[in-house]
């Protein structure tokens, strides 16, 4: 049976939260950190944007997901849903600036990063690495090796616990 790539559900999971995460949304991030936001809202806001993503236009000529993939960025996001508190604390403890204070795409990738590894859905090695290669396309020049270091760390210090 053939590996599935998993990378295009993470690319999804990751500008699906950039585009919740920037200025515009600003209610919509608060409720979304604030837990206020129900699971069937949350649906119906992945369902909205990936009615978008896949039209093809300047940025995305190519945005394409199979339902298998969709599924898997969706798991992804659901449990950074469920465990955000937990998750957004351990990022703030292994970063020097606080979380809000990165921009917009380094919080989104670190985040789906970070609820990957910790859902256990793929080994950190691999995550990191995919979330390393995402950043190279989309985020700006020190985006890579940032991401590296603190998934890096990150795992590290969850080894040795």
């Amino acid at each position: 049976m053939a590996q599935i790539n998993n990378n295009p559900a993470r690319i999804f999971a990751v500008q699906f939260l950039y585009q919740l995460f920037l200025k515009e949304n600003s209610s919509l991030k608060d409720s979304f950190e604030n837990k206020t936001l129900n699971q069937s809202d949350f649906t119906d806001l992945i369902s909205d944007f990936l009615t978008t993503y896949l039209e093809p236009d300047q940025e995305h000529p190519d945005s394409t997901i199979h339902p298998s993939q969709l599924n898997y960025g969706k798991k992804i996001l659901d449990y950074l849903l469920e465990n955000y508190e937990g998750l957004s604390s351990t990022l703030d403890k292994n970063i020097e600036s606080s979380l809000d204070s990165l921009t917009p795409f380094d919080r989104s990738a670190l985040l789906i990063g970070i609820a990957e590894i910790n859902s256990e859905l793929a080994p950190f090695q691999v995550v990191t690495n995919e979330m390393v290669n995402i950043c190279k396309t989309y985020g700006s020049e020190s985006s890579p090796r940032f991401i590296n270091g603190v998934l890096d760390g990150i795992a590290k210090s969850s080894a040795s616990s």
